[in-house]
């Protein structure tokens, strides 16, 4: 079994379009970058033979390939055995236990590493933790808080591995916004063995458009309770809940408290390394099942950077690795969700002369809503306090929202069918105001698409991230 693996690229023998082909080319080197960086190390590899006796560990950290010689190991409950293959990707790194005595063939990349331990990273508590649960009465939901690097999101991987081989049927439910596919709430319906979620396919998901929930904690309310519904109509017996890191201030407190008072879980429980979590739990120490577990030794502190390229290698996967479009739609066509645009009508010609005459010439776009007058302007002329003043003593009950010709291009979006369902990702390429035109590059067809949902990162079509907005910035 190959856990990651490289796709070819097929061209047709018939011409291809001019366009289709820089599309086709940026895809070859986007992805042959993204390889190098992910394993090879520019092509300078290092290889090892390794003999791990029973019940030793081996922790590897990417980017690096490892090689089942003989022997059986287990990875996060999951059984590995001879002749299988590992891709350990930049910036993640891997425990593999030896369940017998064992030979590894290592190829690392450049900065990977390869570190021995005499015991297994998954804690005894978490095995009989596991143990216990399995005779849970079934189904039941089981909710995770963890600070950031503690193990928490590896927990949950063990439990939804040794269930689903236990013959249970299994669901891990991830509002994790910054881990796994960048802004979405994900439902895994977990059907086999898995040593990485994001190689797991998603059953749904949710787009709330950021990497956090501050700010949007009403999301992830309404994306978890989505998200939970369809659990139960999968009839998933044994749902695993996990988090994001954010525990400290009043607000990661509200959200927790939230979460709990939604998801009414049989079971909370928290991976602490001191009982940091205390305050998020104590209140509902009379009313929920707890259990403290210790975090898993040997986690890999990941910075910012590393956070940051791990999100954009899942967005590369899914622009790159599919056959990803530009469409254009005209603004009577589509929704917008969590945007001013779109929500109101285009202002009178006489509206339009008399704004004007304030501004002192007619903007690009004006659009004028229930509650909010929306401008859209060149860059090089940026309207003054005094004009923005002005215009709003004429109109004293609406919102002034002035916006650049460029606010929207590049905007991360969820793109959503007739049912409010998450189809994919999309990325805004251009807007013409002049026309009423937005296009969309986006691997979903056009004829599914009814809405899409402004997210508040922008990234380049091949996954980079290039700045954060303000929600509801246009």
């Amino acid at each position: 079994m190959l856990y990651v693996y490289s796709r070819a690229i097929i061209v047709p023998n018939d011409v291809l379009h001019v366009d289709s082909l820089l599309r086709l080319i940026d895809r070859l080197n986007v992805l042959q970058k993204s390889y190098y960086e992910m394993y090879s190390g520019n092509g300078r590899r290092k290889l090892s033979i390794h003999k791990l006796k029973r019940g030793k560990t081996l922790v590897v950290e990417g980017p690096a390939r490892i090689v089942i010689e003989d022997g059986e190991l287990a990875l996060i409950g999951a059984p590995i055995r001879q002749g299988e293959d590992i891709i350990v990707k930049k910036s993640r790194h891997i425990a593999v236990d030896a369940v017998t005595d064992s030979t590894l063939r290592i190829s690392l990349g450049a900065g990977a590493n390869v570190d021995l331990l005499n015991t297994s990273t998954i804690p005894l508590e978490w095995k009989k933790f596991a143990e216990d649960l399995k005779n849970h009465t079934l189904p039941f939901r089981s909710l995770f808080f963890g600070d950031v690097d503690t193990g928490k999101t590896t927990f949950v991987t063990y439990l939804g591995n040794l269930f689903c081989q236990w013959g249970i049927k299994t669901g891990i439910l991830s509002t994790d916004l910054g881990q796994g596919f960048p802004g979405l709430i994900s439902l895994y319906q977990v059907l086999s063995p898995i040593i990485d979620m994001t190689e797991l396919p998603l059953t749904d998901a949710f787009f709330v458009g950021s990497t956090t929930p501050n700010c949007y904690e009403h999301r992830v309310m309404v994306g978890t309770e989505k998200l939970l519904e369809k659990a139960k109509l999968l009839k998933i017996e044994a749902l695993f809940i996990d988090t994001t890191g954010w525990v400290y201030g009043y607000k990661a407190r509200e959200l927790k408290k939230s979460l709990i008072q939604l998801i009414q879980p049989e079971i909370v429980v928290t991976v602490e390394r001191e009982r940091e979590l205390e305050h998020l739990i104590r209140p509902f120490l009379n009313l929920k099942k707890i259990y403290r577990m210790p975090a898993s030794p040997k986690v890999r502190y990941r910075d910012r950077t590393d956070r940051k390229f791990l999100r954009e290698s899942m967005l590369a996967k899914k622009f790159l690795e599919t056959d990803s479009n530009t469409i254009t739609f005209h603004f009577k066509e589509i929704g917008f969700v969590n945007s001013f645009l779109n929500t109101g009508e285009i202002v009178s010609e006489a509206l339009g002369e008399r704004i004007s005459g304030i501004i002192g010439y007619f903007p690009r776009y004006i659009e004028l809503c229930q509650d909010v007058l929306l401008i859209v302007e060149d860059l090089e002329k940026p309207l003054s306090d005094n004009v923005i003043g002005k215009l709003q003593e004429e109109f004293p009950r609406l919102t002034i929202r002035i916006i650049d010709t460029k606010t929207i291009e590049n905007v991360l979006v969820g793109i959503l069918d007739a049912h409010d369902t998450f189809l994919g990702y999309g990325i805004i390429s251009n807007v013409d105001y002049n026309k009423q035109l937005i296009c969309i590059y986006t691997p979903v067809t056009k004829e599914k698409i009814a809405s899409i949902q402004f997210g508040s990162l922008k990234v380049t079509q091949s996954g980079q991230e290039i700045c954060w907005i303000h929600p509801w910035s246009f």
